[in-house]
């Protein structure tokens, strides 16, 4: 059985290991290792041999892309294509060239991903930022220029950027600034040491300790780099098959099943009875990281995990991020403001111990969640996504599929024809408009709002499956809309699944990312990863609004009809927003009433699975 490209440099480094143990001879830890390449290592128009370079046990490869804004390299796709189908992990980088020309960053970024292409491929290294000039900006116009550029290329990659410098110029010319230090860092650092200095950032994550090595395949001298961490820390990284302890794959298993990582694999929606499994109510309020881990009947494959997340009578202002356990969580799932309990849906990734890990950030509250249900990988289960065309279906202000009239108790909700009766779940945005007192409501037993005296709030709802799911209203009396998105449903043999992405920020408007400040409608470009005409999951915020208003999302062109989340001065709020994107991958926000700043973060798409990709066919600390 043929070993899959991607795992072959990995399992010669682990056989040297074995070889090296049986014979007793002390040897540091063997730590993946690759040189970075531009054209300079063409120096009589040759080509690099990647099949020696692999076979000289390197791992992987950085490949200089772009230069500027106008500067491509010749050689880029020949040596990540000669890389790749070698069997080495790749990764690009730009050579930046920061000016305080308008718009710089924005168009640099712009043309690395053009030239890149598609960043979610099995094998493929996030993309780089080489930064070691700077051009005669001062720290200041630096850092903000970087910022630029980072928050742009992520909205157009859909992964984390990683930056690559030098320990000098980072504290001279960047002033030493910490502002980055939650992406990955590619340190320059040739003295022979331990480990690298690098200032700005809690740890490095990839080391060029050398200008001048020999790599067999490559002529003249060339940079390399070392990874800090595991076999399979760089596999994931690299959005790569996990090696297997012991360096080979298991009897039976082909390798084409182990090129996608499980948590972007196809999930369908499996619904659950609703059930609390964290609540810190009973001890003292909580910032910072919480670990809850998921029962056991949430397979441990699961694709991601959908929560009921509520934060209760806080501190202050502040907001929570989720993630699977052991990474971290760069999303905003929940906003939430001084003494005003809030509650939103949230889709998180968990590990394979099914522990995910909510992060307060700001005020310290109380945390409460519901399980409300799990995307599963496996064939024949779960149901796919169907979505409808968004209709209001009830409206008690002006008595649309109920009783004209606040909300004291309880409302049941009918469903129309277009669910069918045997859907598993039907999705929808419920809004509670103007309640007399706090008010909570909840649906087969988890919360899923909270809404304060005075204020309106919308919600994203997974009802569970029945002809007429019961709103219990507590607090009141309230006016309460429902608008009908879509269903899941088991009898749909094809459809759209549940695709998780590295979560990343697409709009900004407070900086200027896909949006400017005080902008009423921002049409998104989504990154690559999504599909045309999918519908995008979203975590949608309405930052410092200064006044009362709503938002509606749609496909770019379309007009949105239904409400996606509620505004309310003074209080920036979070929600979960389901739309379709249109086929150029984009959708439009249209913010009504007073203005406020608009973040969003991509975190899935339910769409329908990819084809598997046919495989590839044979073939000074200055990167430059």
């Amino acid at each position: 059985m043929p070993l899959s490209p991607l795992l072959r440099p990995r399992l010669l480094r682990s056989a040297l290991a074995a070889l090296l143990a049986v014979l007793a001879v002390a040897t540091p830890a063997l730590a993946a290792t690759g040189p970075d390449v531009s054209r300079y290592q063409h120096p009589d128009g040759g080509a690099v041999d990647w099949q020696r370079v692999a076979a000289g046990g390197q791992d992987f490869t950085w490949i200089k892309a772009t230069e500027g804004a106008d500067v491509t390299n010749s050689w880029f796709t020949r040596d990540r294509t000669g890389a790749r189908a070698a069997g080495l992990y790749t990764g690009a980088y730009h050579f930046a060239r920061p000016s305080t020309a308008p718009g710089s960053a924005a168009t640099q970024a712009q043309v690395f991903a053009d030239t890149i292409g598609d960043q979610q491929l099995p094998g493929t290294l996030p993309p780089a930022l080489d930064l070691e000039t700077s051009n005669g900006l001062s720290s200041a116009q630096l850092v903000s220029w970087t910022r630029t550029f980072l928050t742009r290329l992520e909205a157009l990659t859909g992964r984390r950027p990683v930056v690559y410098t030098y320990p000098a110029f980072w504290s001279a010319s960047m002033g030493g600034t910490r502002s980055f230090a939650g992406y990955p860092l590619w340190i320059a650092h040739y003295a022979r040491v331990a480990a690298p200095t690098h200032t700005g950032w809690d740890d490095w994550a990839f080391w060029q300790y050398s200008s001048t090595a020999s790599v067999d395949g490559i002529k003249g001298d060339v940079d390399m780099n070392r990874f800090h961490g595991t076999d399979a820390d760089l596999a994931r990284l690299a959005l790569a098959p996990v090696p297997v302890s012991g360096g080979g794959i298991p009897t039976g298993t082909s390798p084409g099943a182990l090129e996608v990582p499980r948590d972007t694999l196809p999930g369908r929606y499996v619904p659950v009875t609703a059930r609390r499994v964290l609540d810190t109510r009973a001890g003292s309020p909580v910032t910072g990281d919480l670990t809850l881990t998921l029962p056991d009947d949430v397979p441990a494959d699961s694709a991601g995990v959908v929560l009921s997340v509520s934060a209760v009578r806080p501190e202050g202002p502040g907001y929570v991020r989720s993630g699977a356990a052991g990474t971290s969580a760069r999303t905003t799932a929940l906003n939430f403001v001084r003494r005003a309990s809030s509650t939103g849906l949230v889709v998180t990734r968990t590990d394979a111990a099914r522990r995910a890990v909510l992060t307060v950030e700001g005020a310290a509250t109380h945390l409460v969640a519901d399980l409300v249900g799990y995307y599963d990988v496996r064939e024949g289960t779960g149901g796919h996504y169907v979505a409808l065309t968004p209709s209001r279906i009830v409206d008690t202000r002006t008595g649309v599929g109920a009783a004209p009239g606040a909300v004291v108790s309880g409302l049941d909700v009918p469903l129309p024809d277009a669910v069918p009766a045997g859907a598993r779940s039907a999705v929808l945005n419920v809004s509670v408009v103007g309640p007399v007192h706090d008010t909570f409501v909840q649906l087969g037993g988890a919360t899923v709002l909270n809404v304060a005296a005075g204020t309106s709030r919308t919600g994203l709802v997974l009802a569970p499956s029945g002809r007429t799911p019961r709103l219990t209203v507590t607090g009141g009396p309230a006016q309460v809309v429902v608008d009908l998105l879509g269903y899941y449903s088991d009898d749909t043999a094809t459809g759209s699944s549940w695709i998780g992405t590295a979560p990343a920020r697409v709009v900004d408007t407070r900086r200027s990312l896909g949006g400017v400040h005080g902008a009423r409608a921002v049409t998104v470009q989504l990154p690559s990863s999504v599909q045309p005409g999918a519908t995008a999951v979203l975590d949608v915020s309405a930052v410092d609004p200064t006044g009362p208003g709503y938002l509606r999302v749609a496909a770019a062109g379309e007009t949105a009809t239904t409400t996606a989340l509620n505004v309310n001065g003074g209080q920036s709020q979070t929600g979960l927003v389901l739309t379709r994107v249109d086929s150029a991958r984009r959708v439009t926000l249209t913010l009504y009433g007073y203005p406020a700043d608009l973040v969003v973060d991509l975190v899935g798409q339910l769409a329908l699975p990819a084809a598997p990709a046919a495989p590839a066919a044979p073939s000074a600390p200055v990167n430059g």
